[in-house]
């Protein structure tokens, strides 16, 4: 069975006032070639629901969540044969970068 990839970006907790989000969703999707990615607006309670009724609709089979730090959500359930990549956006580029830099 082929991967398939699903990447969801948080834009909530200041993320989005930080970083331009529509030009990382387009380096995922245009130069990583993710042909799923969605946004959420938190990392927590019913986006993590939305993104499990995802990961069944979608039939996931990988998973990024980009936002806040891993430690809010290690407890979370997703099915176990989903591999789940958890990014720290606001702690590693937005709490120390300035806000809508390039280099953010």
């Amino acid at each position: 069975m082929e991967d398939k990839i699903g990447v969801f970006i948080c834009t909530g907790y200041g993320i989005a006032e930080a970083l331009d989000i529509e030009a990382l969703t387009k380096i995922v999707t245009g130069e990583f070639k993710i042909t799923y990615c969605k946004t959420i607006d938190t990392c927590e309670n019913r986006d993590l629901e939305f993104i499990r009724k995802e990961i069944q609709s979608e039939k996931l089979t990988r998973i990024l969540i980009a936002g806040i730090s891993p430690r809010r959500y290690t407890g979370t359930d997703f099915p176990a044969e989903v591999m789940v990549e958890k990014v720290a956006l606001l702690e590693h580029v937005v709490g120390c970068q300035p806000p809508k830099e390039e280099d953010t």
